[in-house]
């Protein structure tokens, strides 16, 4: 499906597996290998990661974020840390601004 998608004709993957080989397709999973990314739309996903985690590096606020950031967390298929309830409370303690304490007269 991803080889149809690139050569630009979804409609034909019922005819590209007919009028692959074997030995043709294994070399276009050869070709995802040694390029090192994936054919299609998730190839695309996966060379814009770098790019997007060097600009959220260059602009991470290291007091807020110790760690610095990954390609694989641009990627909507990585599985993601989950939340525990104690850094949720963090988190949205953070978003609530508060206000300002009225002068007693």
């Amino acid at each position: 499906m991803r080889l149809a998608l690139a050569a630009g004709r979804p409609e034909d993957v019922d005819y590209l597996a007919q009028v692959l080989s074997s030995h043709q397709l294994e070399q276009w999973l050869a070709f995802e290998r040694l390029e090192g990314y994936s054919i299609g739309a998730r190839g695309d996903w996966e060379r814009s990661a770098g790019p997007a985690a060097m600009y959220a590096e260059a602009h991470r606020n290291a007091e807020k974020r110790s760690r610095p950031f990954s390609a694989a967390e641009f990627l909507p298929w990585m599985p993601r840390p989950k939340m525990t309830a104690n850094t949720f409370r963090a988190w949205f303690a953070g978003r609530i601004r508060k206000k300002p304490k009225k002068e007693s007269n």
